[in-house]
């Protein structure tokens, strides 16, 4: 089963954290809504580093941490990050509009707070 991450925000990333450390899911698809930055690279950096808890490594693997995003496909939007696979959409920001099924998701965490409705 994929877990689907609606944002990719500290909340969202944080999320993606705990779940490729956990390894209770096949993989993540996380939907950003929009392009981040040039490339895959970017967003990829931006997901390895946070302000208070450092480095994805660190938090995964203490101290001996080595690099953990990898694979990291332009065409297919995808990367390998702690040895779980990521798929990252950017067409739509509305979670009713992003193609979850169509990317065997079947449990989607909105993390960026807009969304609270769930029967909307």
């Amino acid at each position: 089963m994929k877990l689907g991450l609606n944002g990719l925000g500290r909340i969202g990333k944080l999320s993606l954290w705990h779940h490729v450390g956990r390894k209770h899911f096949s993989g993540i698809v996380a939907n950003t809504g929009r392009e981040i930055g040039q490339s895959l690279e970017d967003l990829a950096a931006s997901i390895e580093k946070d302000s208070s808890y450092g480095r994805l490594s660190n938090f995964l693997h203490g101290w001996q941490g080595g690099r953990v995003i990898e694979n990291i496909n332009h065409a297919e939007g995808t990367m390998t990050v702690n040895g779980m696979p990521i798929k990252i959409l950017r067409e739509s920001r509305n979670p009713k509009d992003i193609k979850w099924k169509e990317n065997d998701v079947r449990i989607v965490v909105d993390t960026t707070g807009v969304f609270t409705d769930p029967t909307a």
